[in-house]
């Protein structure tokens, strides 16, 4: 995984995070917040690389940490999944 590709799986990451908080926390917007600069800092992170950094490989640390978060969001984006199934459900009754 080159470096550049580090960046870009993060600002996602980051993205699918902010959105699952809109849905696990509407009322405290804190979390959704962070994760919301953190998907702009990657972006502009990405902007300012330069194409010698782009190109190199991310590492391993950096890999492993991308794979936790990774799983970490995939958790966050199910309970949130939940909670509009339920939101839902109630709204149907």
């Amino acid at each position: 995984m080159t470096f550049y590709n580090y960046l870009d799986e993060m600002q996602n990451l980051c993205l699918r995070a902010s959105n699952a908080f809109k849905v696990i926390k509407p009322e405290d917007p804190l979390l959704s917040d962070v994760y919301a600069a953190a998907e702009e800092g990657f972006f502009r992170k990405k902007q300012n690389c330069l194409t010698a950094d782009a190109g190199a490989p991310a590492g391993e640390i950096k890999t492993k940490r991308l794979e936790e978060f990774k799983k970490t969001v995939q958790d966050w984006e199910t309970k949130a999944a939940y909670a509009l199934k339920e939101q839902n459900e109630g709204g149907r009754r």
